[in-house]
C-alpha cells in the first residue's frame, strides 16, 4: 500500500464528513461501533450538520486515510475511545505520529489531562501509550470489552 518514504510525508488533520467511507474501512473496530449503533455523523463528532464535542483526527498520506482518532474532549480533558491504523501501515509508527501530533496540538490549546482504556491483553498498544508518556492507573471494571474482559485505564498529564 504505502512505503515507509511516502509515510514520511504523513499529516494528521482534523476529520471532515468526506472522510467517512476512508474511516469505516480503516478498522474492524469502526465497523463493530457501527454494527452496535454509533452512526459515523457521531464517530465524526457532528450532530445535525453542527460539530459536538466530540473530535475525530485522521492521519494522511498521500490524501489516503491511514488512522483515525476519536476523542471527546470537556474543558482540559480529553478522552481517547478509539485509535486505529489501516492494518497495511501498522508496525510503521502512523499511531504514534498521530498521537503525538495530537497531543502537542491539544496541549498547546491548555488540555493536560488525558485519559484512555485499553483491553489489558493489547500489549502493542499498551507499549505505544508508555511511550508517549501515559501511565498505568489500573482496572476500570465500568468498561468491559465484548469478550468481557475488564479495561485497563491509561493517563498522562501535561
Amino acid at each position: 500500500m504505502n512505503t515507509i518514504a511516502e509515510l514520511e510525508q504523513l499529516t494528521v488533520r482534523r476529520a471532515n464528513l468526506t472522510d467517512r467511507v476512508e474511516i469505516a474501512a480503516i478498522s474492524d473496530i469502526v465497523m463493530n461501533a457501527f454494527a452496535e449503533g454509533v452512526n459515523e455523523d457521531l464517530l465524526l463528532g457532528w450532530d445535525n450538520g453542527q460539530r459536538k464535542h466530540s473530535e475525530t483526527y485522521v492521519a494522511c498520506c498521500q490524501e489516503l486515510v491511514v488512522g483515525v482518532v476519536c476523542c471527546t474532549v470537556r474543558g482540559q480533558k480529553v478522552y481517547f475511545g478509539l485509535v486505529a491504523v489501516a492494518p497495511a501501515v501498522q508496525g510503521q509508527h502512523v499511531g504514534t505520529r498521530m498521537m503525538q501530533s495530537i497531543l502537542e496540538s491539544m496541549s498547546a490549546q491548555g488540555r493536560n489531562l488525558f485519559t484512555l482504556h485499553c483491553h489489558r491483553h493489547e500489549l502493542i498498544p499498551q507499549s505505544l501509550y508508555r511511550k508517549l508518556g501515559f501511565e498505568l492507573m489500573g482496572d476500570d471494571s465500568s468498561v468491559q470489552y465484548m469478550d468481557k474482559t475488564v479495561a485497563i485505564r491509561m493517563e498522562l498529564r501535561r
